[in-house]
């Protein structure tokens, strides 16, 4: 922060500083929210008797110990410093002053003892809380905290569901819903494992109703208020008369289905005729949306029909009644164009409408909701008694059992009444991610505060990073209590920061055009909905600053291709852009001072950009990006896992031996196995260890031999001493003396293994090793090291991770692609605000089975659509948190199709740049948008381009460049040219029916004058590696040697085509025992009998000799340089 008095919300900061009054407070991106908590937190501590009254709560312990270490530092500056000239920096400091001097004067000694700030996360609060009060709390001692409890959950599940038939007072209940559930054990699981998750949300609703149909009621009383709400909303936005052209038109087409006999939901209007009121109801609202809209969309009809109840003029010979029916039809499409351009956005609102749920919950679904109702408590008790078996909890269970320690307004606990005393002023950071838990711990601790009493409550947040919904943040929650102005006892004076101390004014200009558009319009705590508040930059617009919106367009070749598929589409060029660009600004950047970051969606974004990166030398940061589950070292050591701990686990055993801590082959590995192949892997590998050099049998190389042996002493002395070392120092002296790490030596390997070794020491003082499966999966979600720790590297990571941080550029590519969908949930748990009590109010649905009653779907479609809406207004929060990372330049990429015109086809829903889309079209900015055609890329990169040379092959004097096959792949590629079947899964499908039916042949081969007879499958002559699809059968070919490669693929059964397969992909078929090659200049091959030939994949019969001749460089390539 700078000059504070020439701020535009200057009075806002200065208000905040008011100690004796309560705020909530709206903080956008980058307007120094840090710096205002950290004022306020001096100025209170100035007024307190002890530092501990002062609480300050946050959600990370990344943002707690920041703001902490801002108290202190300015404590240390203001000791030390003195008086600075920047207003803001001044400011603090004589409010640091303040502080030193009541320090002095309590003897608190602050910087000698910084812990007496009670600065920290609010699930260290909760924990904090329980250990004080540990019999109110049901917690005995504090627990260790299960980060990722979903297998706990599943266990739970599954002990509840195996107590079926055991006679216990829920049988009935679990019976029927296994019935329900088609006896779908693991669907089962899922659906209670998920209950279980949310249990913060049903719980306290489904302990305190006297019976279930207490519950209904409570349920569709909030369902039924929901429903007046939106109806009361839509009523109050169309003027009346426009309300009067629809309910005759609709009574018109009403009269008019009737008379014909036709069924439809329009008939309804025909109660207005008895009753004038039913102009108000929702069903009237049903019966417009059925008149205006399409079927299962939200678009207006472009014609009325009979079907609608508007039948055509032509078909009455009346001219009176077919002028009714022209004037009719016209005044119905008028209202529909008037509509259209008077009240945007109003088709959408009367589609929610027509999906609300009038009905409430169906016989089927209620039925399906009580058995799991009556079972939920018992699968909270199985989950209870997992947690006191692990000694561990979730973060839930510590904030329910924070609110237990604190006891009820009717009866609170000598704990709450304490705090009462002890805490003066609560501020709570990031407010727009609290849950609905944590909203009632605050509401508890700040339960009969009154103002003017000397306690103050301080929420900071902003509702436009409100992006954690995963986490169980509600949104709803901030807007809940912005709106109202208050927060149970307390009342709240808003205030809304605009000044952005982060970006460059060319920054701010653009997001506030575009987000202002793509955000909604008002705010709707029901789907999630936040307005946009604009920010006004304190940094003048930079030459070279601004916001870059780059659309590569997808076009097609041939104009004439009648398929659609079979269009063209140019490979995506957006990892290369962005890596040309970053390469560029680095160069400029002579002093590496600037700090650059990539924000994905999708981890799997950021693979090909790694690449790219990576193949500049640009050293790069990942994040979080890059999971183990593919790491050599972790598949390792969770080999030497399951072997120590299981001696008997053939996987475990094969892991070890196969890889690289053995390197046994193939065949070494099958002589193994054939020893006793129903003894255990470690039996047998005893009893060959014990024959070596006495029993010829036992063929082994030396050096195998001796691995073997080494392998056998090893692994012999950690299971006689197993109970003297534990797990992680046994795996970890294995891997070593085994020479594991020897095919990684990187630090990032070693960094990865450490990882493993601290996640087998958890679940080792868990006593959970047992669970080889739980370990795996654990195992599989760590992340890998980021890498390099050089400053200017690229930060790569997902947009969630970005907020917080700032970059001075920022790069989001695939802003055209789709995230993954959600799938829908077994089960649908919600909490919303209900607008006739105030209070939040549970909706509750499950997904019905398959061929059920259509009409049981409605209260699952509407919770439904409602999710729906607000993961689509979360996309637009993630998308301006990671847009309003950016300080100098944004950049933001995506690929687009095009119509037959070569016109831009706009980005589908569900994406980044389909978030910002409205926005950029509503302040025409398409102009600002770099249209980027593939083909004059193309052009580009071959004007810039360099030539090589390759060599060519020929067969009979036919050219050729890549390989020619005779035999099985000759024959396949001959059927695949038959075949309507094309690409990978054709040519798998023609593999697949074809290699029973294939004999092998007989081949003379002459190959630079060396005579050679072969029976093979296959016989390849090869001048470069790929054989397609990234499989080589040649690793060790190449362009431009002048020399030809020859690959006899040895006759074998069809099943050991899959192992083929893999080897040719993991591009090791060389050293898999199944291949024999040559090389030479000159190769024939005489033909006997007529057989199947291919050169580069184009198939034929031939029945006359070959020859294949090398030509040395005779190709001229020209490619980018």
């Amino acid at each position: 922060m700078s000059d504070n008095d020439g701020l535009v919300d200057f009075q806002q900061r200065q208000e905040a500083l008011n100690c004796s009054a309560s705020y909530i407070i709206q903080a956008p991106a980058g307007s120094g929210k840090t710096g205002v908590l950290t004022q306020r937190i001096l100025g209170l501590l100035a007024l307190v008797e002890k530092p501990e009254e002062v609480v300050a709560i946050t959600f990370t312990k990344k943002a707690a110990g920041e703001m902490r270490q801002r108290v202190l530092e300015s404590l240390m500056a203001a000791k030390g410093q003195v008086c600075p000239e920047n207003p803001y920096d001044a400011q603090t400091w004589h409010l640091s002053q303040a502080v030193i001097g009541r320090d002095q004067a309590m003897g608190w000694d602050l910087l000698r003892y910084p812990n007496r700030l009670k600065i920290q996360t609010i699930d260290g609060f909760c924990g904090s809380l329980v250990k004080q009060m540990p019999f109110e709390s049901s917690m005995g001692s504090m627990p260790a905290i299960e980060e990722d409890a979903s297998l706990v959950y599943e266990k739970a599940a599954k002990q509840l569901l195996n107590s079926v038939g055991e006679g216990e007072f829920y049988d009935k209940a679990l019976t029927s819903l296994l019935k329900h559930l088609d006896n779908n054990y693991r669907l089962a699981v899922s659906l209670i494992a998920q209950m279980l998750s949310k249990r913060d949300h049903w719980l306290e609703n489904v302990m305190s109703v006297r019976s279930h149909d207490d519950l209904k009621y409570r349920m569709e009383e909030s369902l039924n208020a929901v429903i007046d709400d939106q109806i009361n909303a839509i009523n109050n936005s169309v003027p009346s008369d426009i309300r009067q052209q629809l309910m005759s038109l609709s009574l018109y087409a009403a009269q008019n289905l009737q008379a014909e006999g036709h069924e439809s939901p329009i008939r309804a209007a025909l109660e207005y005729e008895n009753d004038a009121g039913f102009i108000d109801t929702p069903q009237a609202w049903v019966v417009f949306s059925e008149l205006l809209l399409t079927k299962g969309k939200p678009n207006y009809r472009k014609r009325l029909d009979a079907k609608t109840g508007f039948p055509a003029p032509t078909g009455s010979k009346n001219a009176e009644e077919k002028q009714l029916r022209k004037e009719r039809k016209d005044n119905a499409m008028a209202l529909i164009a008037l509509l259209e351009e008077e009240l945007p956005g109003f088709n959408d609102r009367l589609y929610e409408v027509k999906n609300l749920p009038l009905a409430g919950y169906s016989d089927e679904q209620w039925a399906l909701l009580v058995d799991l109702l009556d079972l939920m408590p018992v699968a909270v008790g199985y989950l209870n008694l997992m947690w006191q078996s692990s000694g561990s909890v979730d973060f839930t269970e510590i904030s329910m059992a924070a609110l237990r320690s604190l006891g009820s307004a009717e009866e609170p606990t000598d704990l709450i009444l304490k705090y009462d005393h002890r805490i003066s002023h609560l501020l709570v950071d990031e407010f727009q991610d609290t849950s609905i838990l944590q909203i009632q711990l605050l509401e508890k601790l700040t339960s009969g505060w009154q103002q003017g009493d000397g306690r103050t409550l301080f929420l900071v947040g902003d509702p436009m990073q409100g992006i954690y919904s995963f986490r169980k943040a509600d949104i709803g929650l901030f807007l809940s209590v912005w709106h109202e102005r208050r927060l149970a006892d307390v009342t709240l004076t808003p205030l809304k920061l605009e000044t952005n101390f982060r970006s460059d004014q060319k920054v701010i200009h653009w997001v506030n055009n575009v987000f202002s558009s793509a955000f909604p319009r008002q705010d709707d705590s029901r789907v999630g909905a936040v307005s946009y508040s604009h920010s006004v930059a304190a940094k003048s617009g930079g030459e070279k600053a601004g916001v870059s919106l780059k659309i590569f367009q997808q076009n097609t070749i041939d104009k004439n291709l009648e398929n659609e598929d079979d269009q063209f589409e140019y490979p995506d060029k957006e990892a290369e852009y962005i890596a040309q660009t970053i390469e560029a600004l680095r160069e400029k950047d002579q002093a590496n001072n600037k700090r650059y970051a990539v924000l994905v969606r999708s981890k799997s974004h950021a693979k090909p950009i790694i690449n790219q990166l990576q193949a500049r030398n640009i050293p790069i940061r990942a994040v979080d990006i890059d999971t183990l589950q593919e790491s050599p070292v972790i598949q390792q050591l969770l080999g030497l896992t399951r072997a120590l701990l299981r001696p008997s686990d053939r996987v475990g055993w094969y892991s070890v031996l196969r890889g690289a801590c053995v390197g046994l082959t193939l065949s070494s590995l099958e002589k193994l196995h054939s020893v006793n192949i129903y003894a255990p892997i470690w039996d047998n590998l005893s009893f060959v260890v014990n024959r070596i050099g006495e029993d010829d049998s036992v063929d082994f190389d030396d050096a195998e031999a001796n691995k073997l042996k080494q392998v056998v002493a090893l692994f012999s002395f950690y299971y006689n001493k197993r109970k003297q070392f534990n797990v992680r120092d046994a795996i970890e002296s294995l891997w070593l003396n085994l020479g594991g790490y020897l095919a990684d030596p990187s630090l990032q390997a070693r960094n990865d293994a450490e990882k493993y070794f601290a996640l087998l020491e958890t679940f080792e003082d868990s006593g959970d090793l047992a669970n080889i499966q739980a370990l795996e999966q654990k195992a599989m979600s760590l992340f890998s090291s980021p890498g390099s720790v050089d400053p200017s590297a690229v930060q790569i990571m997902s947009m969630h991770k970005s907020k917080g941080l700032e970059f001075d550029y920022v790069f989001l590519p695939y802003a055209a692609k789709r995230g993954r969908g959600d799938d829908r949930p077994l089960l649908i748990v919600d909490n919303q605000l209900s607008p006739a009590t105030g209070q939040q109010a549970l909706f509750l649905a499950a997904l019905p089975e398959r061929g059920g009653d259509a009409q049981g779907d409605a209260v699952y479609e509407f919770l439904w659509s409602t999710h729906s809406a607000k993961l689509k207004n979360e996309l637009s929060r993630l998308t301006y948190v990671a847009c309003t990372r950016a300080k100098q330049h944004l950049y933001i990429t995506g690929t687009l199709g095009t119509d037959k015109k070569d016109n831009i086809k706009p980005p589908s829903g569900g994406t980044i740049l389909g978030s910002l889309w409205a926005g950029v079209e509503m302040n025409n900015l398409l102009n600002d948008v770099s249209l980027v055609d593939p083909v004059v890329k193309a052009i580009q990169q071959l004007n810039h381009g360099k030539e090589i040379r390759i060599d060519t092959v020929k067969m009979n004097g036919r050219p050729f460049v890549n390989l020619a096959g005779l035999g099985f792949d000759g024959w396949v590629s001959y059927k695949l040219k038959e075949s309507k079947f094309r690409g990978f899964l054709g040519y798998g499908k023609i593999v697949t029916q074809e290699s029973f039916k294939f004999k092998p042949q007989t081949y003379q081969i002459n190959i630079d004058g060396k005579i050679l007879e072969e029976e093979c499958l296959c016989l390849e002559i090869v001048n470069a590696p790929m054989f397609g699809y990234n499989f080589e059968i040649a690793p060790h070919a190449k362009f431009n040697d002048g020399i030809l490669e020859m690959v006899i693929v040895k006759k074998m059964t069809p099943w050991k085509l899959p192992q083929l397969a893999w080897h040719s992909f993991q591009k090791t078929i060389n050293e898999s025992g199944l291949t024999k090659c040559y090389s030479g200049k000159n190769i024939k091959v005489k033909i006997v009998e007529e057989t199947a030939v291919h050169i580069d994949g184009e198939g034929m019969l031939v029945n006359e000799d070959l020859e294949f001749s090398i030509n040395p460089l005779s190709l001229s390539v020209w490619v980018p340089k």
